[in-house]
């Protein structure tokens, strides 16, 4: 149901009902993605554009995506903001595929030295 929770309560931060987002392990979750985002964010702008760094963001995409909608799903409620999350993340997925598939066929592409 959108903004309320199968208990019936109400109130939400970034699609999780704000009595368990006050929580201690809302908070961690919050900081182990935080550390993510700023890893990803360094190997995005230091890492060569090569196929395994693509893949790899790939598929931390797809992961986090299940992730996040079984997290929704289980403990709060679709909202603007948890909708806005997904569909951001699914853009970056299939431009990475778009990506990945360009690379595989360009014949010209630089091999990766061992």
């Amino acid at each position: 149901r959108w903004g309320e929770s199968a208990r019936g309560e109400g109130g939400y931060r970034g699609g999780v009902a704000a009595s368990t987002a006050s929580g201690g392990v809302a908070a961690g979750n919050l900081r182990q993605f935080a550390t993510m985002v700023i890893l990803m964010g360094y190997v995005g702008v230091r890492a060569p554009v090569v196929k395994e760094v693509i893949e790899a963001a790939l598929l931390a995409d797809f992961l986090w995506m299940g992730a996040y909608a079984h997290m929704i799903q289980e403990h709060g409620a679709w909202t603007p903001g948890s909708i806005f999350s997904i569909g951001v993340t699914a853009l970056l997925a299939l431009t990475r595929i778009s990506f990945l598939l360009f690379f595989i066929n360009d014949k010209k592409s630089p091999k990766r030295s061992a």
